[in-house]
């Protein structure tokens, strides 16, 4: 989820877009906090929905120039398989996104499945 844009991954429009981004992630111990930075650019606003339950949603416009914290959020999750769903409608100019997370209060890491799987089974910060 780096540099991330309809035009920029799909090729595609960047007026008048529907966005679903959806990532599954192996969490190695009981009680683990995840903080997740989302900016993105949803004019229409946006919903997260994390293991299928509602935990966050913004009905007007998100954006503020990539920096937009509307969207983002902390959870703590037990051990297992666990699933980020993201929904957002866009009217005009599909701007870049560029997700993190921090893992425990740790660093801030770029959203990649390689540092998601790095970090499944450690409890360290």
């Amino acid at each position: 989820m780096e540099k991330v844009s309809n035009k920029a991954l799909c090729g595609g429009t960047n007026r008048n877009v529907g966005y679903y981004y959806r990532v599954a992630f192996p969490v190695g111990t009981d009680k683990t906090t995840y903080s997740f930075k989302t900016p993105t650019d949803f004019g229409h606003g946006g919903v997260v929905f994390m293991d299928g339950k509602m935990v966050k949603q913004y009905k007007s416009d998100i954006w503020q120039g990539g920096k937009s914290t509307k969207l983002d959020l902390t959870v703590t999750l037990d051990k297992g398989m666990h699933y980020l769903e993201i929904y957002g409608a866009e009217g005009c100019c599909d701007g870049t996104t560029r997700w993190s997370f921090s893992f425990n209060g740790g660093k801030w890491m770029i959203f990649t499945t390689r540092n998601l799987n790095v970090y499944r089974t450690s409890t360290r910060t």
